[in-house]
């Protein structure tokens, strides 16, 4: 993310999805809002950004997440 007031500093926002089931869950699709004054300047490679400026999400695609598997995702 990029505060807008400063324009010069990113931070990074990480997300982490842990299966703490016995079994494999599957389909795994995570959906965050970002929001206003943060600009997204990237994405793990697994989402998709969507929106603009004040209402950005992100979308990520985890397919199959193993019995105590964490995936992290990062927002910068």
């Amino acid at each position: 993310f990029r505060a807008l007031a400063d324009g010069s500093s990113n931070y990074v926002y990480s997300i982490s999805i842990r299966n703490g089931g016995l079994a494999v869950a599957n389909n795994v699709v995570v959906t965050d809002s970002i929001p206003a004054p943060l600009q997204v300047v990237a994405v793990s490679s697994n989402c998709v950004l969507s929106g603009s400026f004040g209402s950005y999400s992100i979308t990520c695609s985890l397919g199959s997440i193993n019995p105590q598997q964490t995936i992290l995702i990062s927002v910068v």
